[in-house]
């Protein structure tokens, strides 16, 4: 057992960096394909409609759980004294419970006007869910940002994975049962519920407890007011902007196409967020650790950004040319308007996977007001063109317009964040270009299957071109070789 652990160990990269990149992140990955393949067997157990209502219900939840704990845990990586950030963790964590109880008073006082407003009498009674939701959610976030500060990352690697299982099997288990969308409901409930507790075991363990100190919690408050004062808004607008489809489609629309959407988002969007999180969380660790050394942090800032369009380039182009025929044929004909909304979603899902994992830049920066300010306009960006959609009476019309102002606007965000590192611009165009032309035989390839209109065959050639611009992009791009390597002397 100890010899086959030390091959696995040679395996993974050598430098501590990258190694919890490749760890946390893999392992995000492979959880989040989990869910992935189940979902043709959820999309033919729940109807869109019934997809809808759990949209809506993660339209609520997610704002809760980005003001959960005031953004405080965002600090915990950042103290050199490590009672400071025990404390800080402490604080977060009865924040958490102080807002799921509040939520919960809000659920009971206003549930009818909520699924009103919605135009979906039948969320009422799912309501009760969030409280548990964002209790179990808001402590597994700041748990996550202790581990990454003590660079657990096996452990919160396991904890991806039991995520996932939590929330797929019941999903499919109450799926079966037909119980509507409240198995969609519990499933994701208990999903983002699990992992806190083996979490906290190691905080406990840790035996920084002992440091816990009722006026050093107070320190913490007001020391740290920058993160409820500043980022917590803009964390808050963040969340609101990407969530605000699911917030005005069933509204403007109806609920099925808040369900075709959410297919859309989750087989594009979130795989991307959760990759982008788990990069970001430990690279947010790295460059918390190098803002004193500004060298350092540029270059691993550069490195990180060109690795991530590396990652997520193939993918993207992959879905551009042939999402709608991938869809009906994994998903069910019924769900091909959802394929058709990921091939449109495609480019701006893409410049977002690279830009989320970069925005701590700003944090370690100090310029969080600058986020505020941007991440506002992006919302205003988002809703009007949803608003233009629903006044021409055209779902499509508003997915097009989400599509275009979010590549800009994710295209403005990484050349902040970059600038934060003192990265210019010029210094990605030359690899970003490469990278492009190592991809376009793989178009080539993908436009050649989609003339055989043929859905099976457009799906394999999409795995093998997939498949083909990774081994290609590891053979013709040297420093991304390095890179992952974690040979952080070579330079780009």
């Amino acid at each position: 057992m100890s010899r086959m652990r030390n091959q696995l160990k040679g395996i993974l990269p050598r430098g501590q960096f990258t190694r919890g990149v490749a760890v946390l992140a893999g392992s995000t990955v492979l959880a989040q394909g989990l869910i992935l393949l189940a979902s043709p067997l959820l999309t033919r157990f729940y109807t869109p409609a019934e997809f809808g209502i759990f949209a809506i219900y993660v339209a609520i939840l997610l704002p809760l759980v980005t003001m959960a704990s005031w953004r405080y845990e965002l600090a915990i990586p950042l103290p050199e004294d490590e009672d400071i950030a025990a404390n800080l963790l402490v604080v977060s964590l009865v924040l958490v419970v102080g807002m799921s109880l509040l939520s919960a008073v809000g659920v009971w006082m206003l549930g009818e006007q909520i699924a009103r407003w919605f135009n979906a009498a039948t969320l009422k009674p799912y309501l009760w869910l969030v409280p548990a939701g964002l209790l179990g959610a808001g402590a597994y976030q700041a748990l996550s940002y202790w581990a990454v500060r003590k660079k657990e990352f096996g452990p919160l690697a396991r904890t991806k994975l039991t995520q996932s299982l939590g929330q797929v099997l019941p999903q499919i288990g109450l799926g079966l049962l037909k119980l509507g969308p409240l198995g969609l409901l519990v499933g994701d409930t208990i999903g983002r519920a699990l992992g806190g507790g083996f979490l906290a075991i190691l905080f406990w363990r840790d035996g920084a407890r002992g440091a816990i100190r009722l006026r050093s919690m107070f320190d913490c408050l007001r020391n740290y007011s920058v993160y409820p004062k500043i980022m917590l808004w803009a964390s808050l607008l963040n969340i609101v902007a990407l969530q605000s489809p699911f917030l005005l489609l069933p509204r403007y629309f109806d609920v099925a196409v808040a369900g075709l959407y959410l297919l859309a988002y989750r087989v594009m969007v979130l795989p991307a967020s959760l990759f982008g999180s788990a990069v970001g969380q430990v690279f947010f660790g790295r460059a918390a650790e190098d803002r004193r050394n500004p060298e350092r942090l540029r270059l691993i800032s550069v490195r990180v950004a060109i690795a991530l369009f590396a990652i997520n380039l193939p993918i993207y182009i992959g879905v551009t040319l042939a999402g709608k025929d991938v869809f009906s044929l994994v998903f069910g004909e019924q769900w091909s308007l959802a394929g058709t909304f990921a091939q449109v979603l495609a480019p701006m899902t893409l410049m977002w996977s690279v830009a989320s994992p970069l925005s701590g830049l700003l944090i370690v920066a100090n310029r969080e007001l600058e986020s505020f300010g941007f991440t506002a306009l992006e919302l205003a960006v988002r809703v009007s063109a949803i608003l233009i959609g629903v006044y021409l009476n055209s779902i499509m019309v508003a997915v097009i317009l989400i599509s275009l102002s979010g590549f800009i606007l994710s295209l403005a965000a990484i050349v902040r964040f970059l600038r934060a590192a003192n990265v210019s611009a010029k210094e990605l165009i030359m690899p970003v270009t490469r990278l492009i032309l190592i991809n376009l035989p793989s178009v080539l390839i993908l436009v050649l299957a989609l003339q055989a209109e043929k859905p099976w065959v457009t799906l394999i050639a999409l795995m093998g071109t997939v498949l083909l611009s990774y081994t290609a992009t590891l053979k013709y791009f040297p420093e991304l070789r390095f890179t992952l390597l974690g040979r952080d002397s070579k330079p780009w």
